[in-house]
């Protein structure tokens, strides 16, 4: 939900200590797909994985717009690493069904796909570590 992600990363990298851990939690990719059902089996259909669409919900307090964009999993990484960081590893986690109500912007149309849901992750996570942050310092 930032306007520019590339930006949080750098920000991260300068104020972490040596040797530190980032953690960035980020739509994933495939949550945007849109959801197809061909012969009772459901699957995600990517028209085009490099061009995600926004994500565009409204608040129901006020109907104020609110967007967000996915992207990626290979440009997220880039700016980890234009950040000085590296990937030590990515989390891909899997909606438990049991605990659909507990998931980001729960609906009752979340419960009702909630076994399609349970088939894609929502969300990556990175799990960084700043190599650079000395050497940047230093120059």
């Amino acid at each position: 939900f930032s306007s520019d992600p590339a930006k949080v990363a750098r920000f991260a990298a300068d104020h972490l200590a040596d040797d530190g851990v980032f953690l960035l939690s980020t739509g994933h990719p495939l949550a945007q797909c849109e959801w197809l059902q061909v012969d009772n089996e459901h699957g995600a259909f990517v028209p085009d994985y490099f061009n995600i669409p926004p994500d565009i919900r409204y608040d129901e307090d006020d109907q104020e717009e609110i967007s967000s964009t996915t992207y990626p999993l290979s440009v997220v990484s880039g700016w980890i690493a234009d950040a000085g960081m590296c990937v030590e590893r990515l989390l891909e986690p899997v909606a438990n069904p049991a605990e659909i109500e507990n998931v980001p912007y729960y609906s009752d149309a979340w419960a009702e796909y909630s076994d399609i849901f349970s088939r894609i992750p929502a969300v990556a996570i990175f799990i960084c570590r700043n190599v650079a942050h000395a050497s940047r310092l230093r120059s």
